[in-house]
């Protein structure tokens, strides 16, 4: 068995980024364990998740809690939101991701 640790010195912020029918419960479980980890640090991302398969918690404490936005998109053939929320994860990495970043 493997194990990978982080320090928290290494980094000043999180992003979470997770995609496919379970992201959102994935997204939450990650925010959940980083901020119990490191508590009080920056976190943020975005989940892109089937249609209707983002469960009401996890569509209210992601984006509210941990500043984790959700977009739902179509599967299994993208759609137009699936491109613009993909762009937007791009975006998202591009402005915010540095040397200090850990993704997840």
């Amino acid at each position: 068995k493997r194990k990978i640790s982080y320090k928290l010195d290494d980094y000043d912020e999180v992003i979470i980024v997770s995609f496919g029918k379970a992201s959102s419960t994935m997204a939450l479980t990650s925010a959940e364990l980083v901020s119990q980890a490191w508590p009080g640090v920056n976190i943020s991302g975005m989940t892109i998740v089937k249609d209707g398969h983002a469960t009401e918690e996890e569509a209210e404490e992601l984006p509210n809690k941990y500043n984790v936005q959700v977009r739902e998109a179509s599967h299994p053939i993208p759609d137009e939101r699936s491109v613009s929320a993909t762009q937007e994860v791009l975006k998202l990495l591009k402005n915010k991701a540095d040397d200090r970043t850990l993704v997840l």
